[in-house]
């Protein structure tokens, strides 16, 4: 049995069509004067190649030798000298996620979010494992571990990231398969809908939003106010207010042109499908609030205009707050440019930085703060989805509502506000009409067969 210092005890699996798809054999040899041994699987695979791996255990090698006959079969196994690591996967994944940004094709904001968690969370998980090693269960143990800790919403973006990785695998032959597909792992249900603030929240807030404090910035005053009105009577998504310019207002026809939206990762954008470009009426809460933004930007350029002693930052403030009450200036809103909400060094804004200025306090002041929690009851973008609430409230229709919110298509508006939706009962309507008419015609010939008396 020995031949060269080597011996070798051979176990054949012979598959239903009784040829040899995978070996097991012990492997022994001498190495510096000392005796060594292993359990080496070896196999042909799907394109003809022979291979082999070694083990330190028999199980170990039968159950490799399982699993690369059933990945085999299915046309599906990967050698591991042909894949890569998920840390080497993760890099290259980012690599194209910012090529294609370049491109157009993604917005880099959606490249940060797979960036952020696949380095967060993902890779130092699965770091150094080659892809073609990781299953189903391996991902569904990560999973169970993330639910204990993470929100369902965390939980959720890292099971997509990592889905998104393996699809990219698959077309870099790096897998033959996404696992994650056809075999989807079990996960925390969708994170529950938002609270919709009601009208009684609705009027907290407006009203703590009109009072100005003494010795508070006028530009946090105004801003609060278009955040506020175009959330609430225009259904504006945060970053659709950030990224709202003066020449979208047409103050004539009153109109406001909804054609762009402003964060901090991705800046000035169009909006992601056809529907986001809408128009939405100019209504009288939002005009007031807009012309209180125009009204501070003009006195503005009076206050940084020649003729004043001081031109330090503080009298420049100073003096813009004392004109606020007192000076009668002519504002023509029509003749401004750029951004709607800026910050006071005339930068544009964006949702994070709302939250930080204005939201917090504001929320605190309208008794909309759960001081228990230690949060909000309701984020800014809530306010777009009270502005859907009262549409439906007063009778707008599902087709008319989707075109007001921006939605691509009517099963977005119907996902998200149904609940909302008024029943149509005409369709039970009819089916009673016409069930009373048979059954009255029904009563009136068995009382003809069978007169009652």
């Amino acid at each position: 049995m020995s031949h060269n210092g080597k011996s070798n005890i051979m176990l054949n699996f012979i598959t239903q069509e009784g040829q040899t798809m995978a070996t097991v054999r012990k492997r022994k040899w001498v190495h510096n004067g000392k005796e060594a041994e292993a359990w080496v699987v070896n196999y042909t695979d799907q394109a003809g190649k022979r291979r082999q791996k070694s083990f330190e255990k028999k199980k170990e090698a039968d159950s490799y030798r399982v699993h690369v006959e059933g990945e085999i079969a299915q046309g599906v196994h990967v050698a591991l000298n042909e894949t890569v690591t998920f840390g080497a996967a993760a890099e290259a994944f980012i690599e194209e996620c910012y090529r294609r940004h370049q491109l157009g094709d993604m917005t880099l904001s959606g490249v940060k979010g797979y960036e952020y968690r696949l380095q967060k969370y993902a890779t130092p998980h699965f770091c150094n494992r080659r892809l073609s090693t990781i299953t189903a269960s391996d991902v569904q143990e990560f999973i169970d571990k993330q639910r204990l800790t993470f929100a369902a919403a965390t939980v959720l973006g890292n099971y997509t990231a990592i889905h998104v990785l393996m699809t990219f695998a698959v077309r870099k032959r790096w897998l033959r398969r996404n696992i994650l597909r056809d075999e989807p792992c079990k996960l925390p249900r969708k994170v529950k809908r938002s609270a919709i603030p009601d009208k009684q929240d609705i009027r907290a807030l407006l009203e703590a939003a009109s009072r100005l404090e003494k010795g508070e910035n006028l530009l946090t005053f105004v801003n609060r106010l278009v955040v506020i009105a175009c959330g609430v009577f225009g259904g504006f998504r945060p970053g659709e207010t950030f990224g709202l310019q003066w020449e979208d207002i047409d103050w004539q026809k009153g109109i406001v042109n909804v054609r762009h939206s402003h964060t901090k990762v991705n800046g000035l954008k169009a909006p992601k499908t056809e529907a986001g470009w809408r128009r939405v009426p100019l209504t009288e809460p939002m005009r007031r609030a807009l012309y209180q933004a125009a009204r501070y930007w003009t006195i503005r350029a009076w206050a940084y205009g020649p003729g004043h002693r001081s031109e330090s930052p503080k009298a420049m403030f100073s003096r813009i707050a004392r004109a606020w009450d007192t000076l009668v200036i002519e504002v023509r809103p029509e003749d401004l440019k750029g951004f709607v909400v800026l910050t006071k060094v005339g930068k544009p804004m964006s949702a994070t930085a709302s939250a930080t200025t204005f939201w917090h306090r504001l929320m605190k002041d309208a008794g909309l703060y759960d001081e228990e929690a230690k949060k909000c009851k309701f984020t800014p973008h809530a306010l777009r989805h009270a502005a859907a609430s009262l549409l439906i409230e007063h009778g707008l229709d599902d087709m008319n509502l989707k075109a007001f919110m921006g939605h691509a298509s009517i099963s977005t508006t119907k996902d998200i506000y149904g609940h909302l939706l008024p029943t149509d009962n005409r369709m039970v309507a009819a089916t009673e009409v016409i069930a009373a008419e048979l059954d009255a015609t029904r009563e009136r010939q068995i009382s003809i067969r069978h007169p009652i008396h």
